[in-house]
């Protein structure tokens, strides 16, 4: 090898090395754990929502600087997951459903964004969010925030209609 391939594959090596720590770094952020690893309240948590089923993975990871713990398990060839906080609070869950029984919407979408005959997983997701309302000099404040503190949407509405007919606008 003259110096010329020296220097490329120096470079080539470097570039691997960067892509690999990246990626490890990724990969840090979601750590496999055992279930003696989840927090008593968390714990208690997952294994409530699984219903005594085994669970087919247990992680942690930070989110937005927060624990998260994740499991997930299989009844009857249905995939279900959730997550939660070291408190045991929930902040979602899955299930994998087959692509029929979703809704004619989801069904719509499926056809509109992929191409026939492609294999679509589908996840019902239910996502915890608290909407918290206050009026502060007579202009109502209203922000929708995570279980973990995390703010999802934030609007103040000045007007004097009671807006609690849950249909968000």
């Amino acid at each position: 090898m003259d110096a010329r391939q020296n220097r490329i594959l120096l470079i080539c090596v470097g570039l691997l090395s960067t892509v690999a720590l990246v990626g490890l770094a990724a990969a840090l952020d979601e750590v496999k754990i055992s279930l003696d690893q989840v927090p008593g309240p968390a714990r208690a948590a997952l294994v409530k929502y699984a219903g005594g089923a085994m669970f087919t993975k247990l992680e942690r990871e930070k989110d937005d600087g927060v624990m998260v713990f994740e499991a997930a398990w299989s009844v009857n060839g249905v995939e279900y997951e959730a997550s939660v906080l070291s408190d045991g609070t929930l902040l979602q869950t899955e299930e994998t459903i087959p692509a029929a029984s979703a809704p004619p919407g989801v069904r719509s979408a499926i056809g509109q964004h992929f191409p026939a005959g492609a294999v679509v997983v589908v996840e019902k997701k239910l996502i915890v969010v608290y909407e918290l309302e206050a009026k502060i000099n007579g202009i109502e404040k209203e922000i929708q925030v995570f279980p973990t503190g995390k703010v999802v949407d934030d609007h103040d509405d000045d007007s004097d209609e009671d807006d609690n007919d849950d249909n968000d606008d």
